[in-house]
Parts: structure tokens; sequence; C-alpha cells
């Protein structure tokens, strides 16, 4: 997996603000410089942060329905958010209004009229601090082949993913994968094959993942992990059955195998309601389906 750092050019601001002239405004001075988006209301704000992940957002204080503190507060709730950088603009002068920006943890604070140089600086600032810290991230949680994350990843971040889960009492599916008859495989076609086949099962993994709520892990050597919150049994064997269609469609040839191509085996388990921050007896139920499956005939999955 080749590590590159994203230019300012590839990043994105999000402007929210309810007044249509601030809001041209705010994104004419900004795109300019970053490619950037505006919306009207809080609720869009979280919405799109959701599906898009904007790298900034820069976000109006005082608005009709969900204000700005609620909104901040909002996407620092939220593990898929919490991270990305928000600048206040606010036509207030009162200090506490300040305060408030700070403890729902704010990144800056500007006061409206906007001073154009001020913006762009602290945009561009906390941008690429931001890179910065993606770039460490990817160091650390990312598996240098597939560009998967690692298990680094999934000791340290994945508990707060589970704790949103409990706090929203949502069901959670996990899926372990195994790539068939993959030692034979590695054995007699070599260690770079053996590579390459890894990277392109994982780009299938991920390509069948399709919220941004789901994460796709390298569990170790051929085995991979899919976790997959608000999501009951059910819904783990639809993704499960999509996963093993796609990579026997990719068409890898494995004539060292039972199989004339490359397949998979997984085993699902799941939960209708975490009580802790805990996957380890999901991963056991998960893991002892997919020693199942591997010793039913490979190929298949088991729930």
């Amino acid at each position: 997996m080749e590590t590159k750092h994203k230019s300012l050019s590839e990043c994105q601001v999000l402007v929210v603000d309810d007044e249509p002239g601030c809001r041209v405004l705010l994104c004419s001075l900004i795109e300019q410089y970053i490619p950037c988006d505006c919306v009207a209301t809080g609720e869009e704000a979280i919405d799109y942060c959701l599906e898009h992940q904007p790298d900034l957002v820069v976000l109006d204080m005082e608005m009709p329905g969900m204000n700005g503190l609620e909104v901040c507060q909002a996407l620092r709730d939220n593990p898929l958010t919490a991270l990305i950088p928000v600048i206040f603009v606010t036509a207030s002068m009162e200090d506490e209004i300040q305060n408030l920006c700070w403890e729902v943890r704010g990144d800056d604070f500007i006061r409206k009229p906007v001073n154009a140089t001020t913006l762009l600086y602290r945009i561009k600032h906390h941008i690429r601090y931001k890179l910065q810290f993606e770039l460490m991230e990817k160091l650390t949680f990312r598996d240098q082949l597939t560009g998967l994350y690692n298990r680094t990843y999934l000791s340290e971040e994945v508990p707060s993913i589970l704790r949103q889960c409990i706090r929203e009492q949502q069901p959670l599916a996990v899926i372990m994968l195994d790539v068939d008859d993959f030692k034979i495989l590695n054995d007699s076609y070599g260690h770079l094959f053996g590579d390459v086949v890894l990277e392109k099962v994982a780009l299938e993994i991920a390509q069948q993942l399709f919220r941004p709520t789901d994460i796709a892990i390298r569990y170790g050597g051929e085995e991979y992990l899919v976790i997959l919150p608000d999501t009951d049994i059910k819904g783990g064997i639809y993704v499960a059955d999509r996963i093993l269609n796609s990579v026997r469609e990719i068409n890898i040839k494995n004539n060292v195998s039972y199989s004339d191509v490359l397949t998979l085996s997984a085993g699902i388990a799941a939960s209708s309601q975490l009580m802790v921050d805990d996957l380890t007896p999901l991963l056991k139920v998960a893991d002892e389906n997919l020693y199942l499956a591997k010793n039913s005939g490979k190929a298949r999955y088991i729930a």
C-alpha cells in the first residue's frame, strides 16, 4: 500500500450557514484554494459529514432549528465524524459564546464580518494538521499490504464504535473470512503472487461494504474481519454472500485447489444488542462458524 499525503486541492470544506448571502460569500472565498460545498441547516450538515467526510467544517453558530453548538456536539459524539475540524463563525461579541464553542470541542472561532485572509489561513492550518494526523493514523492503523485496517485498529479504535452501538441499542454483526487453500497457493505460485491475491481480495471486500460505518480489517495472514454496526444476522449473511460471490467472480485461477478459482469461506455471528464494548464473544462464535464452513466443503458461509 502506498502511503500518499493528500494535497489541499484534494480536500473538501463544508460551509454551514442559514443565510444565503453568507454561504455564497464564504464558499466563493474558500473555493479559490480548496473545493467547497455548502448547506443551510444543521441537520443537512450532519448528513453531509456522514456521507462525504469533509476535511473541515465552517459552521455558523446561530441557526434556526439545530444550532452550531448542537451540530458540533453531534459530530464529536459520532466516531465517524469526531475528528473533522470545526471552525465556528458568529456575529456575537460575547466571551461566553466563545467559551461554549470550546466546551463542545470546536477547533477554532472567527467573528463576523469575516476577514478573508484570517479565515483562509486558519482553514489551511487545521486541514494540514488533520492531514498529518491521518498520515500517522495510516502508518499506525492500516495494514501496509492491503490498506485495510489492522489489529491495532481493532483493539484501540473499534471499542468506541461498539460503545456507540450500546448507547443507541443497535445490533452488530461480524464476518470472519479466510482465503481457501491459501497456503497451497502460496507454496505453489510463490509469495509475490500470494501478496497480489491478498490485495485483490481486500479490495473486493472493501468494495462490497457500502456504508461508511462498515469496517474491514486484515485480521492476520489470509484472514479478514468485517464489522457491521447496526446490522442483524440477516444483514451479516447478505453481506457475506455478496463478498464470497464477488471474490469468486474476479476469477483468480487456483489450479492447486479443489476449485478452479480462488474462493473464500466465512463464519458469521451477530448480537441483537451489545452489552459491553468487547468483541471477543462474537469473534469466538464467528471463528467457530468459519471452522465449520472450512470443514463443510469451503467456499461457503455458516451463521
